[in-house]
């Protein structure tokens, strides 16, 4: 059985469309653990509180993501749950029975760290492998940074190489993870069988943090994004 975490700070539509997703989508038997955090719009305490059949932790503050997830995992592994699913309060998922697929992949293929579902391939750069074995797909590309919007991993990775890490803001510990998992000869794919649609950020969306992700991500930079921040100011003087 799986466990799925997801950490609500979003808009209502997209938290509502994500959630709903996970469970009109996903096949019994699973664990759904939603950690509020926080949200500052109207009416995301009010749908969350509503749901039935999940696990609601309520935060007082917002802890940030990091920190919340783990929230998430804990309860997980308090259940004896030995895959967590990441999915995140802007992804849909579009393929039914969705779990049975990431289920049969980790059992297929050997080795796995990290699997994403078929999201933001638009991101990655370079040449990429396809493995097929079972009826499944997986792509695989020379950067192990995958989707994080929605991942899977083994309970036992993180028992091996430790959570992620806490940076204070979102993203950038999906890529420091999964190179983590890399440096444990691990690998890392996204499922194709299985569709995940990213709807998009808050409106406090940052671009030039849109524009770090990006580099960070395909290896054309070595900063952190406080540091990167900083050559922009230079560089505008």
């Amino acid at each position: 059985m799986i466990g799925i975490v997801t950490v609500v700070y979003n808009q209502l539509e997209f938290v509502k469309a994500a959630i709903d997703a996970v469970i009109e989508k996903t096949k019994p038997p699973y664990l759904y653990v939603i950690v509020y955090n926080q949200a500052p719009y109207p009416g995301v305490l009010e749908f969350v509180r509503s749901l039935k059949g999940v696990i609601l932790i309520e935060n007082d503050e917002n802890v940030g993501v990091t920190k919340a997830c783990k929230q998430g995992y804990d309860r997980l592994v308090e259940a004896g749950i030995e895959l967590m699913v990441k999915v995140d309060d802007d992804t849909v998922i579009q393929t039914e029975d969705w779990n049975k697929k990431f289920i049969q992949a980790f059992m297929t293929f050997k080795n796995l760290g990290i699997l994403s579902a078929d999201i933001d391939r638009g991101k990655q750069v370079g040449p990429s492998k396809m493995t097929v074995a079972n009826g499944l797909g997986i792509e695989q590309f020379a950067n192990p940074c995958v989707g994080g919007g929605f991942t899977a991993y083994p309970v036992k990775l993180f028992e091996h190489i430790g959570f992620f890490q806490d940076f204070g803001f979102y993203g950038q510990e999906d890529g420091e993870f999964a190179n983590r998992v890399s440096n444990a000869g691990l690998k890392t794919g996204y499922l194709q069988n299985v569709k995940v649609k990213h709807l998009g950020r808050t409106g406090e969306s940052d671009e030039d943090y849109d524009q770090w992700k990006l580099l960070y991500w395909n290896r054309k930079t070595t900063l952190d994004y406080p540091d990167w921040k900083k050559t922009l100011s230079v560089g505008a003087k």
